[in-house]
């Protein structure tokens, strides 16, 4: 993926994925070197600022992700040990929406980086829907 060279400072634009209850995300653009995250995913795919493409396992797995990035692109790799006649997966392309990611599952939701103040967010864009907040996040 071409990183765009006009990107807010908070947006985090490559590879991502939800390990062991927790989000892992590398921004492209300042990514020195190869980075890996591990462990038993959720999913595992590559992030901009409003669209997710991920690789949802049916059952969490374990993955390994490598996120790399050279002058003009970033990229997400992933990998796992299991033969693939026992893979079974989805696939999401879509949208960074609230409502389309908490309805697609599979901890889909937790994409949405909403930072240290999740627990005030949260609720807010709850209260607002996406149509208020969904350009903003």
């Amino acid at each position: 993926r071409r990183l765009h060279p006009h990107k807010a400072r908070a947006d985090v634009e490559g590879a991502v994925g939800y390990f062991d209850g927790k989000l892992h995300s590398f921004d492209a653009s300042t990514l020195k070197e190869t980075q890996v995250a591990e462990g038993n995913a959720s999913w595992a795919g590559y992030a901009e600022h409003y669209f997710l493409a991920a690789y949802v396992p049916d059952q969490r797995q374990p993955l390994k992700l490598v996120a790399s990035a050279d002058a003009e692109a970033g990229h997400a790799a992933l990998w796992t040990a299991a033969p693939a006649a026992s893979v079974s997966y989805s696939l999401y392309f879509g949208p960074k929406s609230t409502r389309e990611l908490e309805k697609a599952g599979h901890d889909l939701g937790q994409a949405i980086d909403l930072g240290w103040f999740w627990f005030i967010a949260k609720p807010l864009m709850v209260a607002l829907g996406d149509s208020a907040v969904g350009r903003c996040v």
